[in-house]
């Protein structure tokens, strides 16, 4: 157990405790991960080309679904077209 504040007490079953310990593990790991705009702009920042068009004539940012990465993309596309 990687946790190191007690969560069990004489009130909390163990069938309880091990919901809760893994609900505040899974609440951790959560917030450790990065999100997919945050890797975009890391690739960015190392070096990733964001005005590049594939065979169709797209950019990064005309084929992402999410809003902000598609934010993230055109702004750095019009940093590199500049």
């Amino acid at each position: 157990m990687w946790l190191n504040a007690p969560l069990r007490t004489s009130a909390h079953s163990a069938a309880e405790h091990g919901r809760m310990e893994l609900a505040a593990q899974v609440a951790i790991i959560s917030v450790m991960q990065p999100s997919f705009a945050q890797v975009v702009q890391y690739l960015l920042e190392q070096g990733a080309d964001a005005s590049k068009r594939n065979a169709s004539g797209d950019m990064p940012a005309d084929e992402a679904d999410d809003q902000e990465i598609k934010q993230i993309l055109r702004a750095a596309a019009s940093k590199t077209v500049d």
